[in-house]
């Protein structure tokens, strides 16, 4: 069946990965707009637009390079396909690819304006750096068993404080831990993507940390990541904002994720291809972040203080 080119770089954004943007992007707002933070109308969209540019370019690039370097073919499970099928040619990607870091850094150089802010500049820089660096070369990150660290940072912490002081122009210790928490979740979703392409992986020559550490302490990594984030959560709320408590709302998801689907999994031998696992933690992640913002909406809009917050 033919495929349309504007179908096949729809393809390529994978869209549907866009909520791990989108909700940090909406969380800085209602953070930054708790904290008095001087909001003008036409940043919110601004902002949303960078988070997404660089999600997407940070997709397509993950494409190219797999595809370029023998990682991704007809038998690879978990890619956009657009190359692997012929969709798209490789120039075509790389000129999507531009077009997203220019919108992010046309963005991103409207609040570093806006706010005079040197450390917006330059942490915005290093996410464009290492959105790029995760995959492309000469650096390759992803293939040298950084890819956990790398993707916490780039949507955690980095992401996270170069939004809320894109609109507030200052560093937030609140923003801090709850992008930590949110980091880990994201985080969680590449080493369940990792443990089940252990095989695929080590064929194409790839060093991830699945692949050095064996499926059952992969899966033990996993359930921390899964796990960890809550006591954040917790630390943020009584530290903070007690509307976080929300975020607890997702423990029954988390449980039936953990006890049905991950310890299970320890006890197999082998590694083999479970894209449920990965869909349940996407969907844990998307709805204890949803939860998170949905704290800091409602912190904006109440602002009750509380004895051990105020």
């Amino acid at each position: 069946m033919s495929v349309s080119k504007p179908a096949a770089y729809v393809q390529a954004l994978r869209m549907y990965s866009f909520a791990a943007s989108i909700i940090p992007a909406l969380y800085c707002i209602a953070a930054a707009a708790k904290d008095g933070a001087p909001l003008r109308p036409w940043e919110w969209p601004l902002l949303l637009l960078a988070a997404v540019s660089i999600h997407a370019a940070t997709n397509m690039v993950n494409d190219y390079f797999d595809f370029r370097n023998g990682v991704d073919h007809s038998g690879t499970i978990g890619n956009s396909r657009v190359l692997v099928d012929g969709l798209l040619t490789g120039r075509e990607i790389l000129l999507a690819i531009a077009v997203c870091y220019l919108l992010a850094l046309g963005c991103g150089t409207y609040f570093v304006l806006a706010r005079h802010s040197l450390p917006v500049l330059i942490i915005g820089s290093l996410g464009i750096l290492g959105s790029y660096a995760y995959t492309g070369k000469p650096f390759s990150l992803k293939y040298h068993a950084l890819g956990e660290p790398v993707v916490f940072l780039l949507m955690g912490p980095l992401f996270f404080g170069a939004m809320y002081m894109a609109l507030s122009g200052k560093w937030s210790n609140e923003v801090l831990l709850v992008s930590v928490a949110v980091g880990l979740h994201i985080t969680a979703i590449l080493t369940a993507n990792n443990t089940r392409d252990i095989a695929n992986d080590r064929s194409g020559g790839i060093s991830t940390l699945a692949t050095l550490l064996g499926k059952k302490p992969a899966l033990r990594l996993l359930l921390a990541l899964l796990l960890i984030p809550y006591a954040l959560a917790a630390w943020a709320a009584l530290a903070f904002n007690p509307w976080y408590f929300l975020a607890f709302f997702s423990v029954p998801m988390a449980w039936k994720l953990v006890f049905s689907g991950v310890i299970p999994d320890m006890t197999r031998a082998e590694a083999d291809s479970d894209n449920r696992l990965i869909m349940r933690v996407v969907l844990l992640q998307t709805f204890f972040g949803a939860l998170l913002l949905a704290g800091a909406v409602m912190g904006a809009i109440l602002r009750v203080k509380f004895p051990w917050t105020a």
